[in-house]
């Protein structure tokens, strides 16, 4: 009867509260080491959905660029209210620069022309850039060009 007693006892012990202890600090310090990358993770997403958004807003108008008349590059009316958006200043010859800030974040856009002059200039190239710093202090650019003919350019100099 003795015997079967300690058996008893033995099984019914479990852990001691030292080997309890050591556990649990083993278990938090892996703990603590994942929800530092949580936080990594987080800021990864919020930049990618901010440059998301970045690259929506540039391609919106660089789309808007080219859909308007040529006649109408330097005044544009992207939005079709009947007033210009952007005042495109000359900053050099037959390169045009209008700037604007959209929820935080600059867009320039840029017209260089083949000539100084839109009427006689063959082609324009038009470029549209957002930039932005990030939650940790880092400069990011998102741009976007294309080149676009002028429909009633006959090659022809008055």
């Amino acid at each position: 009867m003795n015997g079967s007693r300690r058996e008893l006892r033995c099984a019914e012990e479990g852990c001691s509260l030292v080997e309890a202890m050591v556990a649990l600090s083993i278990l938090s310090i892996v703990l603590a080491g994942s929800l530092g990358s949580f936080t990594l993770t987080e800021e990864g997403i919020a930049a990618g959905a901010k440059s998301m958004a970045m690259t929506a807003l540039v391609e919106n108008k660089i789309e808007a660029l080219r859909a308007i008349p040529y006649e109408s590059l330097l005044s544009p009316d992207l939005n079709g209210e009947g007033k210009t958006d952007m005042v495109f200043q000359e900053t050099g010859s037959g390169l045009f620069q209008g700037q604007q800030t959209v929820e935080g974040v600059l867009v320039t856009s840029t017209v260089i022309l083949d000539h100084p002059m839109l009427s006689r200039s063959g082609a324009a190239t038009i470029k549209v850039a957002a930039e932005w710093n990030d939650p940790r202090g880092r400069h990011r650019t998102v741009r976007f060009g294309l080149r676009r003919a002028n429909p009633v350019y006959t090659g022809v100099t008055p």
